[in-house]
């Protein structure tokens, strides 16, 4: 079918794509979920990398200075995927790679280094 014009075209093409997902919408949402889940990792690195701008080149770095642990309590990752990129949410500058219990303290702590002191003296006073 000839197209009259680029709009036309443009036009014609969200039609068809709009009605056949419609029409597919199982085999559509049956597709994105097993491939989501055969990319789990790339989509990782993607979303590490629109986030922090942080390559995966320069994360697998992170992740061999560190030895795959945690930079602020030591555990080792069980997988690369425990790993959180920790980062100054004032300069977004990251500090490095810590486990999910290091990362949901300092974000219950606000990242305030002064409310963390007091914590821990509180902690060795009780």
């Amino acid at each position: 079918m000839p197209y009259k014009n680029k709009e036309y075209k443009r036009d014609y093409m969200e039609r068809y794509m709009k009605q056949y997902r419609l029409d597919n919408k199982r085999h559509i949402t049956k597709y994105n979920n097993q491939w989501n889940k055969d990319h789990r990792d790339h989509r990782r690195q993607c979303k590490i990398e629109r986030l922090y701008g942080l390559s995966h080149k320069n994360w697998l770095k992170m992740w061999e200075d560190q030895n795959g642990r945690c930079k602020i309590c030591g555990e080792n990752f069980t997988k690369p995927g425990d790993a959180n990129v920790d980062h100054n949410h004032k300069t977004g500058k990251i500090r490095g790679l810590i486990c999910r219990k290091c990362n949901l303290g300092l974000g219950n702590f606000n990242d305030d280094p002064e409310l963390l002191i007091k914590a821990s003296k509180y902690l060795k006073k009780y």
